[in-house]
């Protein structure tokens, strides 16, 4: 039988099981300073294996002694347990004392008075014996093991440092000290030492809506804040801390190192709302990040897809380019010892054909010649644009008009139609109306002088 988990575990000396193993026949064993098997964890497997073993009373004593290891045997082989008064006084010693059975308290029952204490058995009082010695330690364990836990903080550690750390504290608090804790007070201390911000911290429980027991989704969580790195950034690991804590008015510590290793630049306001512009240059190209700034001053980069650098758009990479290339040919004519990575970038600027060079043209003029050239520039593509926009909807709104101008000719065209034809009807109707009244009133029309015989006869 296994009374444990296997960490830490003494192996006996002997060869037999390990010290924290048992079975009916062999108890648990026990020695000092044994990692995560402190002497309460032995006496609680020490009472498990007293209810299973079918060893005889006077047998067990003497068994337990044999698993103890160290000082704590020696203890047992001199321990001195004292007679019963019956049997003359005194004190048996080593192995008689550990065969010892238990003497019930004797009373003189005409006089109610105590005629003999309560004495153990040898395995009681070898237990006695150890707790006496080693209890006062391991209390002093447990006291290191809890006060180690519950003031851990963060401090210089990273979070994954921290994380580990965090872990390996619980633990040992757990196995010297017994503790015994949810997953929502595993949180609310996990968050307290690992020194994040307020506002961080609010929006992970944010994530979670507000549910502190879902430990391993936090800390998950929170080790992702320590991966904010990205092959494309030679997996520089962006993190700063502050001198003072939150509000301090100490500076930030840049995490040099890592921009060094990078080869970075960093544009601070280069957005209108106080965003900025983090540059790399990576095997002869540029790339270009937008780091967000927040509630408290810093800046951060994100992460989730940083390959992709669209959230810097066209206008922006204009001006970086630009103000770049100005820097770096003012630099050139001051100094001679211009880090070849930044120089191998402004040469495939220059050999690249137009349609590829990240600035579109060589700039020769100093970085605020520039900027403000580019802002006359883009002024100017604003006005067009509004001047287009305004062109198209005057030619739309004309081409509105001439299409119900025609609409409108068409509909009167075809009046005009109807009518004449209304007229021609009504002419009709009216030369048959007449023509018939006259051949009923028997009159002649000039149509009828056909020839002058006619008009001979009718005179």
């Amino acid at each position: 039988m296994n009374g444990g988990d296997q960490r830490g575990q003494g192996q006996s000396y002997s060869g037999g099981p390990p010290l924290s193993e048992f079975n009916k026949v062999v108890p648990p064993g026990w020695r000092p300073g044994i990692p995560g098997y402190p002497i309460k964890l032995f006496f609680e497997r020490l009472k498990l294996w007293y209810r299973v073993t079918d060893n005889a009373e006077a047998q067990l004593g003497v068994l337990v002694a044999g698993r103890l290891q160290g000082a704590p045997q020696k203890i047992a082989l001199r321990l001195r347990l004292p007679r019963p008064v019956a049997a003359g006084g005194g004190y048996d010693i080593g192995d008689e004392a550990l065969i010892r059975l238990s003497q019930e308290q004797l009373i003189d029952a005409a006089t109610n008075t105590i005629v003999q204490e309560y004495i153990p058995s040898g395995l009681q009082f070898l237990c006695q014996a150890l707790r006496a010695i080693y209890g006062l330690q391991d209390q002093d364990r447990t006291t290191v093991a809890l006060d180690s836990f519950y003031e851990f903080k963060r401090g210089h550690l990273g979070l994954a440092e921290f994380a580990q750390e965090f872990d390996h504290r619980y633990e040992s608090a757990e196995d010297e000290a017994g503790l015994q804790m949810n997953d929502t007070g595993k949180t609310y201390f996990f968050l307290r030492g690992s020194g994040l911000g307020d506002k961080i911290i609010e929006d992970i429980k944010l994530q979670m809506r507000g549910d502190m027991s879902r430990y391993q989704e936090i800390r998950t969580l929170v080790l992702k804040l320590a991966r904010a790195n990205d092959k494309d950034i030679k997996s520089s690991t962006f993190t700063a801390d502050v001198i003072g804590k939150q509000g301090s008015k100490c500076p930030a510590l840049l995490p040099n190192p890592s921009m060094r290793a990078a080869n970075m630049g960093l544009l601070t306001n280069f957005f209108e709302n106080g965003d900025g512009m983090l540059i790399v240059h990576d095997n002869g190209k540029r790339l270009l990040y937008r780091c967000l700034i927040t509630e408290s001053g810093h800046y951060i980069l994100p992460t989730d897809n940083v390959k992709n650098n669209n959230n810097v758009d066209e206008k922006a990479t204009r001006k970086a380019s630009a103000f770049y290339d100005a820097v770096l040919h003012d630099a050139k004519q001051q100094w001679s010892d211009i880090s070849a990575v930044y120089l191998a970038v402004d040469k495939a600027a220059d050999c690249a054909p137009p349609s590829t060079r990240s600035t579109g043209w060589k700039q020769s003029l100093d970085a605020e010649t520039m900027l403000r050239e580019l802002e006359a520039f883009d002024t100017m593509l604003l006005e067009q644009e509004t001047a287009l926009q305004s062109i198209a909807l005057s030619g739309s709104a004309l081409l509105e008009q001439f299409a119900e101008t025609c609409r409108e000719a068409r509909r009167a065209s075809q009046l005009v139609a109807e009518v004449e034809q209304a007229a021609q009807d009504a002419e009709a109707v009216t030369q048959s109306e007449i023509q018939k009244a006259r051949q009923a009133l028997g009159l002649w029309m000039p149509e009828d002088l056909a020839s002058e015989e006619t008009c001979q006869h009718r005179k």
